[in-house]
Protein backbone atom coordinates (compact mmCIF):
# COMPACT_ATOMS: atom_id res chain seq x y z
CA UNK A 1 0.00 0.00 0.00
CA UNK A 2 1.28 3.53 -0.87
CA UNK A 3 0.24 6.19 1.49
CA UNK A 4 1.45 9.64 0.17
CA UNK A 5 0.65 11.70 3.21
CA UNK A 6 0.54 15.11 2.09
CA UNK A 7 -0.22 17.88 5.15
CA UNK A 8 -2.05 18.22 8.26
CA UNK A 9 -4.54 20.94 9.99
CA UNK A 10 -5.40 21.78 13.09
CA UNK A 11 -3.20 19.51 15.00
CA UNK A 12 -2.96 20.85 18.88
CA UNK A 13 -1.26 19.40 22.50
CA UNK A 14 -3.75 21.97 24.26
CA UNK A 15 -2.20 25.07 24.91
CA UNK A 16 1.12 24.51 26.31
CA UNK A 17 3.73 24.45 22.73
CA UNK A 18 3.07 24.16 19.27
CA UNK A 19 4.19 20.43 18.24
CA UNK A 20 6.54 18.81 16.43
CA UNK A 21 4.00 16.12 14.51
CA UNK A 22 4.98 12.93 12.97
CA UNK A 23 2.75 9.77 12.24
CA UNK A 24 2.95 5.93 12.84
CA UNK A 25 1.03 4.29 10.22
CA UNK A 26 0.03 0.71 11.48
CA UNK A 27 -1.06 -2.63 9.30
CA UNK A 28 -3.42 -5.55 11.53
CA UNK A 29 -0.10 -7.47 11.02
CA UNK A 30 1.92 -4.77 13.15
CA UNK A 31 3.65 -3.31 10.15
CA UNK A 32 4.96 0.66 11.11
CA UNK A 33 5.57 3.59 8.54
CA UNK A 34 6.89 6.21 10.25
CA UNK A 35 6.93 9.61 8.67
CA UNK A 36 9.70 12.65 9.08
CA UNK A 37 9.05 15.18 12.03
CA UNK A 38 8.08 18.85 11.19
CA UNK A 39 8.84 20.71 13.78
CA UNK A 40 6.85 23.29 15.64
CA UNK A 41 3.71 23.80 13.22
CA UNK A 42 -0.13 22.61 13.39
CA UNK A 43 -0.35 22.80 9.76
CA UNK A 44 2.39 20.17 8.54
CA UNK A 45 3.67 19.45 4.93
CA UNK A 46 5.04 16.40 4.88
CA UNK A 47 4.73 15.49 1.15
CA UNK A 48 6.60 12.05 2.40
CA UNK A 49 5.32 8.94 0.63
CA UNK A 50 5.31 5.73 2.66
CA UNK A 51 4.82 2.11 2.01
CA UNK A 52 3.53 -0.98 3.87
CA UNK A 53 2.70 -4.85 2.71
CA UNK A 54 -1.06 -5.37 3.34
CA UNK A 55 -2.12 -8.90 3.35
CA UNK A 56 -5.88 -8.25 3.60
CA UNK A 57 -8.39 -5.95 2.02
CA UNK A 58 -10.25 -6.52 4.86
CA UNK A 59 -8.05 -4.85 8.03
CA UNK A 60 -8.00 -1.01 8.09
CA UNK A 61 -4.50 0.94 8.86
CA UNK A 62 -4.51 3.07 12.08
CA UNK A 63 -2.31 5.76 12.66
CA UNK A 64 -1.14 7.92 15.62
CA UNK A 65 -0.38 11.24 15.25
CA UNK A 66 2.36 12.21 17.91
CA UNK A 67 4.44 15.28 19.29
CA UNK A 68 8.27 14.77 19.49
CA UNK A 69 8.56 17.98 21.42
CA UNK A 70 6.47 16.72 24.40
CA UNK A 71 7.92 16.36 28.12
CA UNK A 72 6.12 12.82 27.95
CA UNK A 73 8.23 10.43 25.31
CA UNK A 74 6.26 11.17 21.96
CA UNK A 75 2.70 11.84 23.46
CA UNK A 76 -0.16 11.06 21.38
CA UNK A 77 -1.88 14.15 19.47
CA UNK A 78 -4.63 11.88 18.54
CA UNK A 79 -5.14 8.68 16.27
CA UNK A 80 -7.29 7.10 13.94
CA UNK A 81 -7.88 4.51 11.04
CA UNK A 82 -8.99 3.71 7.41
CA UNK A 83 -10.25 1.23 5.31
CA UNK A 84 -9.04 0.06 2.38
CA UNK A 85 -11.33 -3.12 1.06
CA UNK A 86 -12.57 0.03 -1.42
CA UNK A 87 -8.80 0.41 -3.31
CA UNK A 88 -8.81 -3.16 -5.12
CA UNK A 89 -9.30 -0.70 -8.51
CA UNK A 90 -6.15 -0.03 -7.70
CA UNK A 91 -7.19 3.99 -8.44
CA UNK A 92 -5.72 6.38 -5.73
CA UNK A 93 -8.07 7.68 -2.73
CA UNK A 94 -7.71 11.44 -1.44
CA UNK A 95 -8.92 11.54 1.88
CA UNK A 96 -8.78 14.09 5.34
CA UNK A 97 -8.65 11.95 8.31
CA UNK A 98 -9.73 13.09 11.74
CA UNK A 99 -7.35 12.77 14.21
CA UNK A 100 -9.52 11.91 17.18
CA UNK A 101 -8.37 12.14 21.32
CA UNK A 102 -10.04 11.49 24.01
CA UNK A 103 -13.40 11.35 21.78
CA UNK A 104 -12.33 14.74 20.44
CA UNK A 105 -10.74 16.28 17.65
CA UNK A 106 -7.46 16.95 17.46
CA UNK A 107 -7.25 17.83 14.06
CA UNK A 108 -6.79 16.21 10.37
CA UNK A 109 -4.48 14.37 8.30
CA UNK A 110 -4.44 14.54 4.37
CA UNK A 111 -3.54 11.03 2.18
CA UNK A 112 -3.90 9.86 -0.97
CA UNK A 113 -3.44 5.53 -1.09
CA UNK A 114 -3.14 3.31 -3.61
CA UNK A 115 -2.34 -0.10 -3.91
CA UNK A 116 1.13 -0.81 -5.72
CA UNK A 117 0.73 -2.50 -8.78
CA UNK A 118 3.15 -5.11 -7.64
CA UNK A 119 0.81 -6.36 -4.68
CA UNK A 120 -2.46 -6.00 -6.27
CA UNK A 121 -2.89 -9.52 -7.93
CA UNK A 122 -1.69 -11.42 -4.69
CA UNK A 123 -4.12 -9.50 -2.83
CA UNK A 124 -7.04 -9.49 -4.84
CA UNK A 125 -6.58 -13.74 -5.43
CA UNK A 126 -6.19 -14.26 -1.35
CA UNK A 127 -9.70 -12.26 -0.95
CA UNK A 128 -11.92 -14.16 -3.55
CA UNK A 129 -14.44 -16.88 -2.50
Amino acid sequence: LRILLLEGKNLKMGRLHTPDPFIIFRTADDQKARSKTIKKTTRPEWNQELRVFVDSLENPIGFKVHDARSLSKHAVIGHGSFTINHLADAMARDMWLPAILDGRSSGYIHVKVQFLKAFKKKILRQTRY
